[in-house]
Parts: C-alpha cells; sequence; structure tokens
C-alpha cells in the first residue's frame, strides 16, 4: 500500500454512508442521491444505478452475482427492508467462480489489521452521517446542543438535518437546517415526520401515529434564541407540504 489516491467518487453527496466492493476488486458499490451506483474500478466507469429510497448496508454476494441492501423506509407503505438485485451491469463472465473465493485459506482471510480498519470505517460512517462538520457545528451552537425535537443532549447522537435536501454548499445555512437525534433525522429525510410552518409544532405521517413516536404529535420545538439561526418559514413549507402530499397518499 502506497496511500495514493486512486478514485474520488459521489463528491457532490452529503454522505455516504454505506458501500461494498466486488469480491473480485474490480467493481465498487456505494450510496448516491437515494440509490445505489456501481462503478467499473477498472474502467472507472459507472456501469448501473439503482433506484433506492434510503439504503443504509450494501453486500456483494460471495460470487459476485447478486447485490443486497438494506434500507431505511420500514414505515413507508411501499418501503422494504431488504432488496437483492442481479446487477445488470455485471456480467457472469466478469466474475470468478464461488470456488476461485472458497479454495483460499481461512487463515488468508482473517486480517486483524482490518479489524481496525472496519473501526475506522464505521467511525467515519458516523461522522458524515452526522453531516457536514461546519454545517452540523454551526447548528450544534445554534441549538444548545440539544434536539430541537427530543431534547436528546447525548451530542454523539445528534445530526445537522437539511430541511430543503442538501443541494450543495447554497444550503448549508442554519436557517435551512435542524438539530435532531438520528432516528428524528431519518423519519424526517423520509417525511414521515415534519413540523407544522405556522405553528412550529411537530406533525407525523399516519404511519407513526401508532408508534412510540407518537410522543412527539404536536410537540413545540425548540427554536434558537438568535432570530437569524432560526429555521426559515419557506424552507419549514417547502418540507411541509411534501409531508402532507405524501400522507395523504398513504392515507389511500
Amino acid at each position: 500500500m502506497t496511500g495514493e489516491l486512486r478514485y474520488t467518487f459521489a463528491p457532490d453527496s452529503e454522505y455516504v454512508r454505506c458501500f461494498a466492493i466486488h469480491p473480485t476488486g474490480q467493481f465498487l458499490a456505494f450510496e448516491a442521491f437515494h440509490g445505489i451506483e456501481v462503478w467499473d474500478l477498472t474502467s472507472n466507469q459507472k456501469v448501473q444505478y439503482l433506484s433506492f429510497q434510503w439504503p443504509t448496508s450494501i453486500h456483494f454476494s460471495p460470487d459476485g452475482r447478486l447485490l443486497a441492501s438494506g434500507d431505511a423506509t420500514a414505515f413507508a407503505e411501499a418501503g422494504g427492508v431488504v432488496k437483492v438485485w442481479s446487477v445488470p451491469g455485471i456480467c457472469k463472465d466478469d466474475v470468478a467462480s464461488q470456488d476461485d473465493y472458497g479454495s483460499q485459506k481461512i487463515a488468508d482471510d482473517f486480517n486483524p489489521k482490518e479489524i481496525e480498519d472496519a473501526r475506522k470505517k464505521t467511525m467515519v460512517s458516523i461522522t458524515q452521517r452526522q453531516g457536514q462538520s461546519e454545517f452540523r457545528q454551526n447548528l450544534i451552537e445554534a441549538y444548545n446542543r440539544i434536539c430541537c425535537v427530543t431534547g436528546c443532549d447525548v451530542e454523539q447522537a445528534l445530526e445537522a438535518a437539511h430541511i430543503v435536501p442538501y443541494r450543495g454548499p447554497k444550503t448549508n445555512f442554519v436557517w435551512n437546517g435542524l438539530l435532531l437525534r438520528a432516528d428524528i433525522h431519518t423519519l424526517f429525510d423520509l417525511y414521515l415526520v415534519s413540523i407544522n410552518p405556522g405553528t412550529l409544532r411537530v406533525e407525523l405521517a399516519p404511519q407513526l401515529l401508532a408508534t412510540q413516536y407518537s410522543e412527539f404529535l404536536d410537540k413545540q420545538i425548540h427554536i434558537p434564541e438568535k432570530a437569524s439561526n432560526r429555521p426559515s418559514a419557506e424552507s419549514l413549507k417547502w418540507h411541509y407540504e411534501e409531508f402532507k402530499n405524501r400522507s395523504a397518499i398513504a392515507k389511500l
């Protein structure tokens, strides 16, 4: 290993929480723009895009012919916990047989250094999920280090949520963000939780009304003391309208 940077992918994404490298080392699959992109590392070209609302884990099968991903849409009407694809961009002849992998000694597969590497990757994933550092730090300071919905004050569990989805640096302003506990952030991004722009109270999608999240229904959110740091009414209105549209569909 030389430490040389070989490739850079998804530079415009806010964060990439999960990825997987094909058993042959030829392909890379990673979360990108509410889906999964598969790239050929030998030609540095994208070979497939899989539409998937909120992938949280990605794995290739041992023979390299299937790709499985778990998602965070368990509360959504059409959501699936796990989906499996036969990736069209990867031909049968492009992958080695399973025997090629199974013939390796188990001892050769185990590398203690990889345990440390995995831990580092996990910490990077958490940092990326929490939000871009400057944007998150500004929200932490603006909201006095507490989730504006739950009141949670465990900083490691707090994430920088965009009200209008991330579209580059121009959306990384405090007034377009909320400081939310990780699970509330996920539900907010899925439009299962929203903030009424007129009352600044929490509203829930029908799927959540009979769950433990019902305790937050109609709860007044905590807002920053400084007026310029408070969430934009226009941003909240945009998210709330999307939330109402999706909630109406769920009732059908």
